[in-house]
């Protein structure tokens, strides 16, 4: 039976859209859902349409995998275990029994990944950032960059829009202060997305994700990873099993999860979810642990890679729960990982190396695993 697997990557800016759609209907201000603004730019949506290729982790050779824009079909390189669907683009499909998509269009995704939520249940659990908060209007949003500023020594802040991904949809600063260029930058935000969040932005010691199922018998198939992005906050890659966690920091991951699944199946919810974690430093250089920074209600990519590495270990024999690296990154990275891996051939630790897809044009995205 042929599957159509979705990759729309841009998930974020669709739920922003129809977020419009139904102030609209509620009597809200709102922009057009229409509005070319909510959208990325043709070169993000170009590099997410490689990076949509990927989803071939959840297809078989008879599927159909839909990406936002066209991609060379000999990027997708051959993978023990792994298929190479037929790849299409254009008009975007409509999900269908048994079809799989990345982020669905309905109006609970778009509730549940509003970072309002988000919020709601920091403050359930207790562990809200110092200083963060939800700002619906331009004066609330300045006494919140105001009050996060004073949060952090560096008074460095972030204004993230309700509905946004990675380094999109933000707006960051130093200083209590706005000045024109940031004042305008969060009006934008408030325009669109009604609602932003605001937080201190905190120096970084480690960043960590964890992925998981609402179903009707509850949350499960939990999962812990290493998460690697860079300073803007853009999705680099992931390593598991998580080797970087302290126990007890792990025992709150793992717990948050589990309580954010129930959140999200009160809300009516049913499917993949994931959220993001990090360690971070005070101002007196003690390391302090924040187990939720995001809620991902839709698959995301420590699914992806850990469903390659068990289609990559049942062809190959390699061992699914042995140590595993995911990364995405350009040419010049990809050839320095194969280097790296090649000369590893002989040692004890003998690393295998699996290119997953081939840079290109227009985006020069590469990705690949490695096991070992």
């Amino acid at each position: 039976m042929t599957r159509k697997i979705i990759g729309n990557l841009f998930a974020e800016s669709l739920w922003a859209r129809r977020a419009a759609a139904l102030r609209h209907l509620a009597g809200r201000p709102a922009p057009s859902p229409l509005d070319p603004r909510f959208m990325p730019r043709d070169d993000i949506v170009a590099r997410l349409a490689a990076m949509a290729t990927l989803l071939r982790a959840f297809a078989d050779d008879a599927d159909i995998l839909w990406t936002p824009r066209a991609v060379a079909p000999e990027r997708m390189t051959d993978v023990p275990g792994v298929s190479r669907p037929l790849l299409v683009s254009g008009s975007r499909p409509t999900a269908g029994p048994g079809d799989l998509v990345w982020g669905e269009s309905s109006d609970i995704a778009v509730a549940v990944n509003d970072r309002r939520f988000a919020m709601e249940v920091q403050r359930t659990l207790g562990c809200a950032l110092p200083g963060a908060s939800i700002a619906e209007d331009m004066d609330a949003a300045e006494v919140a960059i105001r009050v996060a500023a004073e949060a952090t020594p560096a008074a460095t802040w972030i204004a993230k829009a309700a509905h946004s991904s990675a380094a999109r949809s933000r707006v960051g600063g130093r200083g209590a202060q706005l000045d024109d260029a940031h004042r305008a930058g969060v009006d934008k935000l408030l325009e669109l997305h009604e609602a932003v969040l605001v937080e201190p932005w905190l120096p970084r010691a480690g960043d960590f994700g964890a992925t998981a199922l609402v179903t009707e018998s509850g949350v499960e198939d939990v999962d812990l990873h290493d998460l690697e992005n860079t300073q803007r906050g853009d999705f680099r890659g992931i390593s598991f099993p998580v080797s970087s966690l302290r126990a007890d920091e792990a025992a709150t991951l793992h717990s948050t999860v589990h309580s954010v699944g129930r959140a999200l199946a009160e809300r009516g919810w049913r499917g993949p979810f994931g959220i993001d974690a990090f360690r971070w430093r005070d101002a007196s250089g003690a390391t302090r642990f924040h187990p939720l920074c995001e809620i991902n209600a839709r698959l995301t990519f420590g699914r992806v890679a850990r469903t390659l590495a068990a289609r990559i270990a049942t062809a190959t024999g390699l061992d699914p729960a042995g140590r595993w690296s995911f990364r995405v990154g350009d040419a010049a990275e990809l050839e320095s990982a194969r280097s790296l891996a090649h000369a590893s051939t002989g040692r004890p630790l003998h690393v295998r190396f699996f290119e997953l897809l081939a840079p290109g044009e227009p985006d020069g995205v590469a990705a690949w695993m490695s096991a070992g």
